[in-house]
Formats: structure tokens, C-alpha cells, sequence
């Protein structure tokens, strides 16, 4: 089974599982991967989505998630006391592991969280509001301009 590269999450055992696959991962870029990575959390009414940065490899990437379509284990999670846990993981485009990291996010992390996604399944939902939401993220936030939602409304996990 072939993967297409590009940057996936799922959730699974009270973790948030983050895939960045690739066809290569080269030494420089594992290091990178090893020295410094940080997780946000942002949204826009019914977008959810994380927020990637390894320093001097992934300058920030966005991974937004349908919280609508996840799995009964997120909903349940909300309800919780138990922090998440968050794991990066590179893949080759093969899903051979070529490096990965986890950890427990920070206290407040998770309680900002948790209220957020509450808050977003408190409203109105249809997959067409979702795509629209979603395309007006990607028409004000550019590849380029991404970065600037971490300056907004965001929170780091760690």
C-alpha cells in the first residue's frame, strides 16, 4: 500500500497521531525532526485543525480535521480529565516509520482544547459549510501566510 505524501491526523488511545509522509527524509531534516517540534491548535467556526513547525525543516504546516466525522473516542475524550498525548510521526510513502516522537501535552493545552471542540460541536453542522469554511482558511491564509495563524487565538501543546 502506497501512501500520498503530504501531512494526515487521527486520534487513537487518547492521542493525537500526526503523519507527515514523504517519499525521503534526509539526514538533516531527521535531525531537525529530533531537535525542536512544536504543536498549535487553532479554528475558524467549524474548522479544527493543528498546526506543525520543526524548526528549520516544516516551517508551519496546517492539518485541519472534520471534528463532525471523527471518532466516538474523540467526543468521549472531551469529557476526560487525562491529558493528551500527541505523536509525530515520518513516514516513507511506503509507511515504514523513519522517525517518531510523542509527549504529553500541557495541562492548559488540553483544557483550551477541549473546550474549543466542545464549542464547535455546540454548532450547526453540514459538509458543505465545512468545505466552505475550510477554502476561505486557505484563501486568507496562503501557503506562505499560514504562519500567522499561530499569532491568532492559537496555543502551543509543547
Amino acid at each position: 500500500m502506497k501512501l500520498e505524501e503530504g501531512i494526515s491526523v487521527d486520534f487513537s488511545n487518547h492521542t493525537w497521531i500526526i503523519n507527515i509522509i514523504s517519499e525521503e527524509f534526509s539526514d538533516l531534516e531527521l535531525e531537525y525532526f529530533s531537535n525542536s517540534t512544536k504543536i498549535y491548535y487553532n479554528d475558524f467556526h467549524l474548522v479544527p485543525f493543528f498546526l506543525i513547525e520543526i524548526k528549520d525543516y516544516l516551517e508551519i504546516s496546517d492539518v485541519p480535521f472534520n471534528l463532525f466525522e471523527a471518532s466516538d473516542d474523540v467526543i468521549e475524550s472531551l469529557e476526560k480529565i487525562r491529558n493528551y498525548d500527541f505523536k509525530v510521526n515520518l513516514l516513507k510513502c511506503d509507511g515504514t516509520i523513519v522517525a517518531s516522537k510523542s509527549r504529553t501535552s500541557l495541562k492548559e493545552f488540553d483544557r483550551n482544547l477541549k473546550f474549543r471542540l466542545g464549542e464547535i460541536l455546540k454548532k450547526e453542522y453540514s459538509e458543505e459549510a465545512f468545505e466552505h469554511e475550510l477554502e476561505r482558511i486557505y484563501q486568507k491564509y496562503d501557503p506562505q501566510a499560514i504562519f500567522e495563524l499561530c499569532d491568532q487565538k492559537s496555543f502551543v501543546a509543547f
